[in-house]
């Protein structure tokens, strides 16, 4: 018995358990134009997951998460891409139709605050016989 134990307790720190999951309503794909959704055809493609967000070249997966009063989300993300890891901080801010989703990066010594904004892209529905 202490051996499986053992095994549940390795199995257990081998995947922890996710602490930060993003609301459902932000989930999706977003885009800039809209005629490329689906496609890697732009680099402003991004998509939201329960745990990731992931821009045309990084990806990153959230490790805090803040609920603004608004209704917008703080994410903090390790994010990693083209070899390389980073710790990224920006706000996701969906508008009132649920439809454009507005990425605002904070403002810092090297950079000013920009936001910008991508609208959702429909949900390809699937044929069945």
């Amino acid at each position: 018995m202490s051996i499986l134990l053992a095994f549940m307790a390795q199995a257990a720190t081998l995947v922890p358990p996710p602490l930060f999951e993003l609301p459902r309503e932000f989930w999706g794909e977003y885009n800039e134009v809209l005629a490329d959704c689906g496609t890697g055809n732009n680099d402003s493609r991004l998509r939201v997951s329960w745990n990731t967000v992931q821009f045309y070249e990084s990806r990153g997966e959230v490790e805090e998460l803040l609920h603004q009063a608004d209704g917008s989300l703080v994410v903090m993300a390790k994010h990693s891409g083209e070899g390389q890891t980073w710790q990224s901080v920006y706000q996701l801010r969906l508008s009132s139709d649920n439809q454009t989703l507005t990425v605002i990066h904070p403002q810092s010594a090297e950079m000013e605050q920009f936001g910008t904004d991508r609208r959702r892209c429909p949900v390809k529905q699937t044929k069945t016989k």
